[in-house]
This record gives C-alpha cells, sequence and structure tokens, in this order.
C-alpha cells in the first residue's frame, strides 16, 4: 500500500467529522427507521439488496420498510466508482434532505433515476419516500 495514500491532512479529518455529524442527523431525523431495537422489527422492516452471484463487490444495500414498501434506502459504496442501484421503483424516492444540503458536493449527485439509485463512488446515500 501507498504510504502517502494513507496520510490524513486536516481537511480530511474535518470532512470525515462532518460526514459523521450528517450520520447522525441523518438518524435523528429518520427515528422509525433507524432506532429499531428488537430483533423481531429488524427481521420484519430490513432486507438487503445487491444479493447473490451478480451481486457489485464493495456495494451493500439496505431496504427498509413494511410488507414490500420500502421507505427507505441506503447504498454504501465503497468502491472507486459510481454505482447503479437497481430498484423497481424509485419514484417517490428523494436524497434525504441533511445529504441534499450537505456541505460535501459528491454526496449530493447521489440521485433516484428510471432504472433505481446512483451512488456515486466512495459515499453513503440515503434516499427516503415521500409519505
Amino acid at each position: 500500500m501507498n504510504a502517502a495514500r494513507m496520510v490524513m491532512e486536516p481537511e480530511h479529518i474535518a470532512r470525515a467529522a462532518a460526514h459523521m455529524r450528517e450520520m447522525l442527523e441523518i438518524r435523528t431525523h429518520t427515528p422509525n427507521w433507524f432506532t429499531i431495537s428488537d430483533g423481531e422489527s429488524i427481521n420484519a422492516l430490513l432486507r438487503f439488496g445487491n444479493t447473490g452471484p451478480d451481486q457489485v463487490p464493495g456495494l451493500i444495500v439496505i431496504m427498509l420498510g413494511a410488507d414490500g414498501d420500502d421507505r427507505v434506502i441506503v447504498g454504501f459504496n465503497a468502491t472507486r466508482e459510481a454505482q447503479q442501484v437497481a430498484y423497481a421503483s424509485s419514484q417517490g424516492f428523494a436524497l434525504h434532505e441533511i445529504q441534499q444540503g450537505s456541505d460535501d458536493p459528491v454526496v449530493r449527485t447521489a440521485q433516484p433515476n428510471a432504472t433505481g439509485f446512483k451512488v456515486p463512488a466512495l459515499t453513503t446515500a440515503v434516499f427516503v419516500k415521500d409519505d
């Protein structure tokens, strides 16, 4: 591994801290979905996408919702390229309002589209469905 790539500059630390604050703010402002505390509810409300033999390595997709009505989609893209999260109908979904106002210009480019969701490289994007 290239040691120079591992050097953390103050701006990297500040960006990581800002990202963590945004994730905590998302959790606070989306309590019905990110504070599920019992195993039965977790089993009923949580599913994973991007599974099986055709899965994209480095992409984790979490879907939260009841009875097939997903309300929150989270894409963790650990790859160095933007990824398309396949999803039957992204209509009514939008990037979480906190991420829409993020000072990170990359996360603001995450978006739903006709075939699912675009998640930029090295980004965690949270999409929520309008009620």
